[in-house]
């Protein structure tokens, strides 16, 4: 019997729609609400640091091994990095 699961191009898939989704949100509150101003450069920053974390956490996939605490403790590490990195570009933290 074949074995039924996730392929990676489902999670691949998945990982499209979910930043998709995320970049939607600021997109409609944009149209229905004037205290959300969100410009074509705050939508590129955003789509780049999803796409940097989804990327980053590829790699972490791609490298380890196992499925255990080293592949969480730096797939964690790639996401402080990006929520860092959105926290300064959003009210400059450094």
């Amino acid at each position: 019997m074949p074995r039924i699961g996730y392929t990676s191009k489902h999670m691949r898939l998945a990982a499209a729609a979910v930043i998709a989704v995320l970049l939607l949100i600021p997109a409609i509150a944009n149209l229905i609400s004037n205290s959300v101003m969100w410009t074509a450069e705050d939508f590129a920053a955003a789509a780049l640091l999803l796409a940097s974390a989804w990327i980053g956490i590829e790699a972490v996939i791609a490298v380890t091994s196992s499925n255990g605490i080293p592949r969480m403790i730096l797939a964690a590490v790639v996401l402080i990095g990006v929520l860092a990195a959105w926290l300064h570009l959003a009210v400059g933290i450094w």
